[in-house]
């Protein structure tokens, strides 16, 4: 069947691109606390490495909610509001998706990255979870 060739073909893209910027992140666990702290090549990758993972996940947010009929909000944060709403997400999971969002974002414009490396291994697992949430529900849907 084409459409599912094509469907499955798409989720390996998804999954390939998922964990190349999900490497990134993990790169960051080989640093010391210092080494990490001050490393703005380290804080431009984990960056990235997030804001790759999140556009995965929106990617998958865009899909489950075209298939419920909606249309996908533009803003990350909103995406994961909709999905929820239509329960396809839950609100537990978006929260700590949001805690993460915020916790790089409030570190690349304030500077204070220590919070960031003591909780990378969190960051990983919360943005793996909530990755392979959106999958299965891709599947089902």
């Amino acid at each position: 069947n084409r459409v599912s060739d094509v469907d499955e073909s798409a989720r390996r893209l998804r999954e390939t691109a998922f964990w190349k910027h999900y490497r990134n992140i993990e790169r960051a666990l080989s640093f010391t606390e210092e080494d990490f702290v001050n490393g703005a090549a380290i804080h431009k990758a984990i960056v990235e490495g997030v804001a790759g993972c999140e556009r995965v996940v929106s990617e998958a947010a865009d899909l489950i909610l075209a298939r419920k009929g909606r249309r996908p909000p533009r803003e990350f944060t909103e995406k994961l509001v909709e999905l929820v709403r239509c329960r396809m997400l839950e609100p537990a999971l978006m929260g700590e998706v949001l805690d993460v969002h915020r916790l790089v974002y409030c570190a690349k414009s304030s500077k204070e990255w220590l919070p960031v490396y003591t909780g990378l291994v969190r960051i990983m697992e919360v943005l793996e979870a909530c990755w392979k949430y959106l999958e299965r529900q891709l599947a089902l849907a």
